[in-house]
């Protein structure tokens, strides 16, 4: 990934495995998502929203702040494991009957206001 071109940070959904995820990936001008995401949703993974930044580095500090209040405030540990998410990122997971996609969410949206 290149932190400096633009990017985006993603939620998405996998009913089967009952997580959710988020994670951030760089824009390309040739199509609207990256090979990333299209990994994910080969693996069943269903794409909830996605946000645009002008550089990935901002979408790659949201991600981490949204992380850190999904395990420090609101207490939710690591939902699935690397054999559960071959193409990357199980790290980033939460059980999906802990939390719905819409609290995430708001809190991706809040954190993009807020400056570092």
């Amino acid at each position: 990934m290149n932190y400096t071109d633009k990017g985006y940070i993603y939620l998405i959904t996998h009913p089967l495995l009952n997580a959710h995820k988020i994670g951030i990936a760089n824009s390309y001008k040739s199509r609207d998502l990256d090979d990333r995401m299209y990994r994910h949703e080969k693996q069943g993974w269903k794409l909830y929203k996605i946000k645009n930044f002008s550089r990935l580095r901002r979408a790659y500090d949201v991600e981490q702040r949204v992380i850190k209040w999904l395990r420090v405030e609101v207490g939710l540990p690591i939902h699935l494991n690397d054999f559960q998410i071959p193409q990357g990122g199980h790290t980033e997971t939460v059980n999906a009957s802990e939390i719905d996609l819409v609290t995430i969410w708001a809190k991706v949206e809040e954190l993009s206001k807020v400056r570092l």
